[in-house]
């Protein structure tokens, strides 16, 4: 069960392998993808799906594609879907660059460092006291001090870990990434290209029906006043 797969799928995937192994004349196992690679392709497309769907389906958006759109769901996890595995201190993407993908974390940590707040605050400091509102910058957040001495503090570094998605706007809109996303650890992604994406659901009519619907929504929330503007915003 270390790939979260049935026990019935996992038999059959068993059986399927040691008879391509047997017919090879092959000793042992090989790698996971290896293994996959010896399946015929329809039963590699079902061990894949069912070994991410379990991750994706966290999101209400990837869990409403499986029920409705089961053929759609597929082919986004087993053709566009990618992994990514990222070394520490390695930044996955930085602020103020064009957003090309959704992120799901599957393994590891992560820091996001969202800029989004710290110029909104920056903003009302500086705008209602121009002359002597002062910022100190701390490791791990940043610190404001108004002309009384009062700290108006903000802890910015937010520590990403399994499950979360970052950057699902890039889905529904144009969208620069809000932040820095940075590796603490070793960490892996699941990586969605928008692009792909869309291709893909123009294959769909009633799924591109719906994605301009729900798109709609996530826009009218992101342009909402009380809205703070990250790329942690997720349906």
């Amino acid at each position: 069960h270390e790939h979260e797969i049935s026990c019935e799928l996992s038999l059959i995937v068993r059986k399927t392998v040691e008879d391509a192994q047997n017919a090879r004349r092959q000793v042992g196992g090989g790698t996971d993808r290896e293994v996959l690679q010896i399946l015929p392709i329809e039963l590699r497309r079902h061990v894949i799906e069912e070994a991410l769907a379990p991750k994706l389906v966290m999101h209400p958006v990837f869990a409403a594609f499986r029920d409705e759109a089961p053929r759609f769901f597929n082919r986004l996890v087993c053709d566009i879907f990618r992994e990514s595995h990222v070394l520490p201190d390695e930044a996955v993407y930085i602020h103020g660059e064009r957003c090309t993908d959704l992120y799901l974390v599957t393994g590891g940590k992560l820091a996001y460092f969202n800029y989004s707040t710290v110029l909104s605050l920056l903003h009302n400091v500086f705008s209602s006291m121009p002359q002597k509102a002062s910022t100190i910058a701390n490791k791990g957040s940043v610190r404001f001090v108004d002309n009384t001495g009062r700290n108006i503090e903000n802890d910015d570094w937010v520590k990403v870990g399994k499950g979360r998605f970052l950057c699902e706007a890039v889905l529904w809109t144009p969208w620069v990434c809000q932040g820095d996303l940075t590796c603490s650890a070793r960490a892996e992604l699941l990586v969605l290209d928008a692009c792909r994406f869309e291709s893909v659901v123009d294959a769909y009519p009633l799924v591109l029906k719906w994605c301009g619907v729900h798109a709609a929504r996530f826009i009218r929330a992101l342009n909402d006043p009380e809205t703070v503007v990250s790329d942690l915003l997720d349906s």
